[in-house]
């Protein structure tokens, strides 16, 4: 997921939804701003950041709560959400809020501030919303409350099918991580890790009503996350997928209307009274003091999100290989499938392969054989601060030695009974780490056992070689 993409698209998505927004939701969305809202205690005299605050469907609730005493700051990346906002504050004689634009990552305001924090149903549109929860517990007083909504597991929400109906007509997915906060204790879990305490939460299920086709439809497409996508397909594209989404729901269909199920998760939590002044941390750490710079937190949410949705779990890596001159190539790395479609890297890394001197060769790269015991190397590595990191081990040194056996008899056609590949592997580990041997052994162990190439190398493989 590009972050940069992701946040245009929500900021401009939303722009193009702003006017359709609350004819279609606002009555949909109810159930979890209500238990939200319970959650967050407000009181008399409080003062609210209120996050991905929208229209103000939360935020003028929120300001009636705290009363003439209290303050409400709504914030939203769509400026025209803002807008919208701030003119229905003026039109309803709302006078204890204000309304500004920014991105939720980045929150202009001191440490310290506020005694409520709330997001209603905004953080899945976050690309880092660890990072925004960092943000609202930076903002929060010691003793603040945080309460958050978000949609539940995907296979709770019988509307879910717009977005592989929309992705596949759009060159970049809408909203690729939408539902894994909404997975299992996903929530809960990324709100204790950004520093929260005494959480809280629930899952709710609630049912969608619409009283025509068309309200559904305007609902999803004109008034949610893939406006955006939406607003640039010609007349014949909105009709195809206007279909294909009625399809999607027409088990759903009572009548001329709709009622679909829908499925909510809302937690809280609170800043400690004694908490330190909130820092801003980067998605690399973890909310204890190791830091391997793993994101098991992101790891075990992209789990949690392939559990609920396997087909996204199948990748195909690629490589292409061009021939230079004697046995020297050159190898390329860009793009490879996975999630559910096509990924690229942050940039290509190139790899030349050639032979030694001592095989009349010119020795332009490393050996095909030694790059594979460099993937080997590097997968165990990686495997094994991603345990440690999950096992709260810290790591102050890792250095790995591999050696692989080899009579090239076979190779040179010399001996037919000669294996053309390695005899033998060798790996050997030297780990300084705030752990003990036995725990250390334990972590190379689980490293193997999750490892692809350590599977690669010690399992047969399928491999089909062509000619196009």
């Amino acid at each position: 997921m590009n972050p940069q993409l992701q946040r245009r698209i929500q900021r401009y998505g939303w722009d193009r939804a702003v006017d359709a927004y609350e004819p279609g939701w606002q009555a949909q969305l109810r159930p979890a701003q209500d238990v939200m809202l319970d959650l967050a205690g407000l009181e008399s005299g409080d003062h609210v950041l209120d996050v991905a605050c929208g229209t103000g469907l939360v935020t003028f609730r929120a300001a009636t709560a705290v009363g003439e005493t209290g303050s409400i700051l709504g914030m939203d990346i769509a400026g025209q959400m803002i807008e919208t906002a701030r003119r229905l504050a003026v039109e309803r004689g709302v006078t204890n809020t204000r309304f500004e634009r920014c991105d939720a990552e980045r929150l202009p305001v001191a440490d310290a501030t506020f005694d409520a924090a709330i997001c209603g149903l905004g953080l899945m549109y976050v690309p880092d919303p660890l990072q925004a929860l960092y943000e609202m517990h930076r903002a929060l007083k010691p003793g603040g409350r945080m309460a958050a909504a978000v949609w539940g597991a995907r296979t709770g929400c019988g509307w879910a099918e717009i977005f592989p109906i929309t992705d596949a007509r759009v060159a970049s997915e809408v909203c690729p991580m939408f539902f894994h906060l909404g997975t299992g204790d996903t929530l809960a879990r990324v709100l204790e890790a950004a520093g929260f305490t005494d959480i809280r939460s629930a899952r709710l299920k609630t049912t969608l009503h619409y009283a025509s086709a068309d309200d559904a439809i305007g609902a999803v497409f004109r008034g949610g996350p893939v406006a955006l996508a939406y607003s640039r397909f010609d007349a014949a594209t909105r009709a195809a997928v206007h279909a294909e989404y009625l399809d999607s729901i027409a088990t759903h269909r009572i009548g001329d209307g709709y009622r679909i199920p829908g499925e909510f998760v809302v937690a809280a939590g609170c800043v400690p009274q004694r908490s330190i002044k909130a820092r801003r941390i980067p998605m690399t750490e973890t909310a204890t003091n190791v830091n391997n710079g793993v994101n098991v937190d992101a790891l075990l949410a992209a789990r949690e999100v392939l559990t609920e949705q396997p087909q996204g779990a199948q990748f195909k890596w690629r490589a292409a290989c061009e021939w230079k001159n004697g046995t020297h190539s050159h190898s390329t790395v860009e793009s490879f499938f996975g999630l559910g479609g096509e990924q690229k890297h942050r940039t290509t890394f190139g790899f030349d392969a050639d032979h030694p001197e001592l095989f009349a060769s010119e020795d332009h790269g490393a050996t095909p054989v030694e790059y594979v015991l460099v993937g080997l190397a590097s997968c165990l590595t990686a495997g094994l601060a991603a345990v440690a990191q999950n096992r709260n081990i810290q790591l102050r040194s890792v250095k790995a030695t591999i050696e692989g056996d080899m009579d090239i008899q076979g190779i040179l056609g010399i001996d037919s009974d000669v294996r053309n590949g390695f005899d033998g592997i060798r790996v050997t580990y030297d780990i300084d780490a705030d752990a003990s041997r036995q725990d250390i052994e334990a972590l190379v162990a689980q490293s193997q056992k999750r490892s692809a190439v350590y599977d690669i190398v010690t399992n047969p493989t399928n491999v089909t070689v062509s000619v196009s």
